[in-house]
């Protein structure tokens, strides 16, 4: 405010800390990972994507290399904001962590500055517990998957994991390293600027093992899908089950805006929920699998997925208690019109798919509205729950009342 000017470049809009800023001053903002003056950062820490425990610590997240400890009673900010770059060398890093069982997190950030281009990074944050020392102070890199371009690595919001895998997915919406490297207050770049999709390059799923963040050799290749979101994973008879929210392409990212909330998108480029199988081993796929070896290249799987949802879905929430493991439920927002007049991101309706049978079940909020991405709480009253014991958390904005929402608890199991 005091400025008068946006300062902080955030998604889709740049910001101009100083008028007089140089190039190299852009440069420094985007490519260094340490700097001896925080204060100089210039991207976004406005952390509104997630929230997550680091052993006792709560934290908020975004896109960012940037994230801040919050109180969880009070809400209110602990200290200054966090910079992952000054623990493990990345650019960035995601704000959907896997926390496993014995509280270790898991999280991917991406280094432009490796010395042998583009890395795709897995961050290992060990739990520490009565500590006022930062939670971050031992995270390590555990893996490091090379971009399949040394100029243009690929954009991604989540990463899966199983019980002792992790899932990356390498899609064809790419970063211009060059574009960013000469984005200045002249050019006027922002990160979104800086992005582009491919759609005659296949989207490409990589393996690495959690315990030694070793890289399975195979590399799994399918047609048409960007995906913000993993909903689970699994490992079952030698294959990885991986389900996700699918899009057919990414292009929707770079045209939408903030006024076309409720507009209506091609039928065609919806998020719907798909099922990839990915066989351990290229020698024993199964006769019935939608997997198949690339003729002349073992070391190349094409896969093709089944559709567990057709619809429009998004924000895919589990019981993360089975978060790697097999399981059978996921929930969802959705829209309730018919298919061919359905408008994203208008989400009018909680959905509960059965990924067994493909049933489903919705529980509809009527007109006008949007509803958030729904939170599983298990029912803690049970001694031996079921999956579905336990209710879903939501929000509702209003769209003829901006300033009014509703908070919407929904009982898991009976549903609709």
């Amino acid at each position: 405010m005091a400025a008068e000017r946006i300062v902080v470049t955030e998604f889709g809009t740049f910001g101009i800390p100083d008028p007089c800023d140089s190039i190299y001053g852009e440069f420094k903002s985007v490519f260094v990972t340490k700097k001896e003056k925080p204060e100089d950062d210039q991207e976004s820490d406005n952390c509104n994507v997630n929230v997550a425990y680091y052993g006792d610590q709560l934290y908020a997240m975004t896109e960012t290399p940037f994230t801040r400890r919050i109180n969880p009673e009070t809400l209110q900010t602990i200290g200054s904001k966090t910079r992952i770059p000054d623990y493990v060398t990345v650019n960035d890093a995601t704000a959907h962590p896997h926390i496993l069982k014995d509280g270790t997190v898991l999280n991917m950030g991406s280094s432009y500055t490796h010395e042998k281009g583009p890395h795709y990074c897995i961050i290992q944050v060990p739990p520490s517990y009565g500590t006022e020392e930062n939670a971050f102070k031992d995270a390590k890199i555990l893996a490091e998957i090379p971009a399949s371009s040394k100029h243009y690595p690929s954009y991604y919001h989540s990463f899966g994991i199983t019980e002792d895998k992790i899932i990356f997915i390498e899609q064809p919406l790419y970063f211009s390293l060059p574009k960013l490297q000469v984005s200045n207050s002249i050019q006027r770049h922002t990160y979104k600027d800086c992005l582009a999709w491919e759609p005659n390059t296949k989207t490409k799923f990589h393996v690495v093992c959690m315990k030694t963040g070793k890289i399975h050799p195979i590399v799994y290749e399918t047609d048409d899908l960007f995906t913000f979101h993993h909903a689970n994973a699994y490992e079952e008879d030698n294959q990885l089950i991986v389900d996700v929210v699918g899009f057919n392409d990414g292009q929707f990212i770079l045209n939408g805006k903030t006024g076309d909330f409720g507009n209506a998108v091609p039928g065609g480029n919806k998020g719907t929920l798909r099922r990839y199988v990915l066989p351990l081993d290229a020698s024993k796929i199964q006769s019935n699998s939608l997997a198949c070896a690339r003729p002349g290249n073992p070391k190349v799987i094409d896969i093709r997925p089944t559709f567990l949802y057709k619809r429009s879905i998004e924000f895919p929430r589990i019981n993360y208690t089975l978060n790697g493991l097999k399981y059978k439920f996921v929930y969802g927002v959705a829209t309730a019109n018919n298919i061919e007049r359905e408008v994203w991101p208008e989400t009018n309706q909680l959905t509960k798919v059965d990924v067994d049978t493909i049933e489903t079940s919705s529980w509809y909020g009527g007109v006008d509205i949007w509803i958030s991405e729904p939170v599983f709480v298990a029912n803690p009253t049970i001694e031996f729950p079921t999956e579905d014991d336990g209710v879903l958390i939501a929000n509702i904005l209003h769209r003829d009342d901006p300033q009014k929402t509703t908070l919407v608890v929904v009982d898991a199991k009976k549903y609709g």
